[in-house]
């Protein structure tokens, strides 16, 4: 499998405050599978990580809580 970031069309770089999936990639069957929908800038990490026996996925998403 092969984890990346998905932005909407004709996103460039990492733009704050805008949707972001995070997808797996079989490489089996090539089908592509939505693990979380992010709101971009807000903590979300750039890059998935595998553990090292590569059964689990890392990400880092920090929810988003109104000032009072």
């Amino acid at each position: 499998m092969i984890a990346f970031l998905a932005y909407k069309p004709g996103t460039q770089g990492h733009p704050a405050n805008q949707d972001v999936e995070l997808c797996v990639l079989s490489l089996a069957d090539r089908k592509v599978r939505t693990l979380a929908k992010l709101l971009g800038g807000r903590g979300t990490m750039n890059v998935p990580s595998w553990s090292p026996d590569s059964k689990m996925l890392a990400f880092t998403s920090y929810e988003f809580l109104p000032q009072w």
